[in-house]
């Protein structure tokens, strides 16, 4: 008797899989997994970086220059990282 009091259906089971927190936590790994792989593969491409710069001093002098244009890029590839 006692058996079936606590039985419980095939449905039942997995409804209460989807809160078993040992499960969740595995799928997160798995999936944290993925992400540093991803990580890994995108470090390999060459990266791109620019910029741009203004300043203005509304005073006028001659140790400083009334506007200051700036701009920059950078182009880099990482070939060894030392793995």
């Amino acid at each position: 008797m006692p058996l079936f009091l606590y039985s419980a259906t095939l449905k039942e089971l997995l409804e209460l899989t989807k809160e078993n927190k040992v499960l969740i936590s595995k799928n997160l790994q798995h999936k944290s997994m993925a992400k540093d792989i991803e990580i890994a593969k995108s470090n390999n491409l060459p990266t791109v970086n620019i910029g741009a710069f203004y300043q203005r001093y509304d005073a006028r002098t001659a140790l400083v220059a009334g506007d200051i244009y700036s701009a920059y890029g950078k182009v880099s590839y990482n070939l060894y990282d030392g793995d």
